[in-house]
């Protein structure tokens, strides 16, 4: 069984609540998470250096990508690409899958 990681930061930047994320499979230049955020849950704006492709699984989501607002629902998906300021926050209760290339140190990618 994966075990599910509480996350509070996402690049040093505190989040809005908290929420859990699960790896469910790494390649050397790509990793697939499932991620399950609570309504009212979101990330700060943020940039990093590897692109992030979101599918909603369940919820909705808000996404503001270089400034521009998306809502997404069950069978939606997005792109956060390298280096442009995001942020995700839940509408209500969401829960998606998100595949990110390169493949960060999570560690480092979730440590406040």
């Amino acid at each position: 069984m994966r075990e599910a990681r509480v996350v509070r930061f996402v690049e040093g930047k505190a989040v809005t609540g908290e929420f859990l994320v699960t790896t469910l499979a790494r390649g050397e230049h790509i990793v697939v998470l499932e991620i399950s955020l609570p309504k009212g849950v979101s990330s700060p704006a943020h940039a990093h250096a590897h692109e992030s492709i979101i599918y909603v699984i369940r919820g909705r989501l808000k996404t503001v990508i270089d400034g521009k607002a998306s809502f997404l629902g069950p069978g939606d998906s997005c792109v956060h690409g390298r280096g442009i300021e995001h942020d995700v926050e839940a509408l209500e209760a969401a829960l998606f899958l998100e595949i990110k290339s390169p493949a960060p140190n999570l560690d480092d990618f979730f440590r406040s």
